[in-house]
């Protein structure tokens, strides 16, 4: 049985964002849930909060561009 784990929203945007300090960590998490290899857990407001922040700190195309790709790869 594969481990379930929820994601917080802030590893989600670590990666996103690349933000120094947490990128490797939370990389790591990303790439265990994208392989399948976990089960990984979102919270819906995290969706909404991960297009918020991407929306204002780069464009509401890379925002809707992050959001596709977390709906994808997160449950």
């Amino acid at each position: 049985m594969k481990k379930r784990v929820f994601v917080d929203t802030n590893i989600l945007l670590d990666v996103l964002l690349e933000r120094e300090g947490f990128y490797y960590d939370a990389l790591n998490i990303w790439a265990s849930a994208e392989e399948g290899a976990i089960d990984a857990y979102i919270a819906a407001i995290s969706v909404n909060n991960v297009h918020y922040v991407i929306k204002h700190m780069k464009s509401e195309t890379t925002a809707m561009i992050a959001v596709r790709i977390i709906l994808r790869i997160f449950k």
